[in-house]
């Protein structure tokens, strides 16, 4: 379908449990604000293959979802699109990913592994707040930017139960991760 926004029309939709049907929403470029926000009942979800940019709080709330195909093509995940998703499990940040927004993940405790690659240069505070999976870093770890709500580390309250660090990584920032 040629659809080019979805605006908030599914916010709060208690009925919807999958939307795979997403997938051929065409003409979305992303996902905008509070597009599925507290839609509790979503549990599964597959986002477009032209979608770049998940915008903040686009599933903010969503406490069943529990898997998400995201495209390839994300260079964005805005603050806080997944936060309170506490039973989110696997989702994939793929290579084209330059940023994450603060508290992107924020209390995502079931999500079992997170890798960042090379491509993230902005990582925002408390981003992960609350993971407890495995942390894989490939990527030089990038000073995490404060917004007025947040002045911590992307890694502050996280419990991650291993992080690995990839070949690729030269210098660890003490900045990035001052609170682990």
């Amino acid at each position: 379908a040629s659809v080019l926004d979805i605006d908030t029309v599914f916010n709060g939709n208690k009925d919807i449990i999958a939307f795979t049907e997403l997938k051929y929403f065409t003409g979305l470029a992303y996902l905008p604000e509070e597009a599925f926000l507290e839609c509790t009942n979503l549990w599964k979800i597959i986002i477009p293959e032209n979608v770049t940019i998940i915008m903040n709080k686009a599933f903010k709330g969503c406490n069943s979802l529990v898997n998400i195909n995201i495209s390839n093509k994300i260079t964005t995940i805005g603050s806080e699109a997944f936060y309170g998703c506490s039973e989110l499990r696997d989702i994939t940040l793929h290579e084209s990913i330059t940023n994450i927004g603060s508290m992107a993940f924020y209390g995502c405790s079931e999500l079992r592994d997170i890798t960042l690659h090379e491509s993230i240069t902005n990582i925002g505070g408390l981003a992960f707040y609350g993971c407890k999976g495995k942390l894989y870093i490939n990527c030089p770890i990038p000073d995490y930017t404060s917004s007025p709500s947040t002045s911590s580390s992307p890694y502050f309250g996280s419990y991650f139960s291993e992080i690995i660090i990839g070949d690729s990584v030269i210098k660890l920032n003490r900045k990035g991760y001052m609170t682990i």
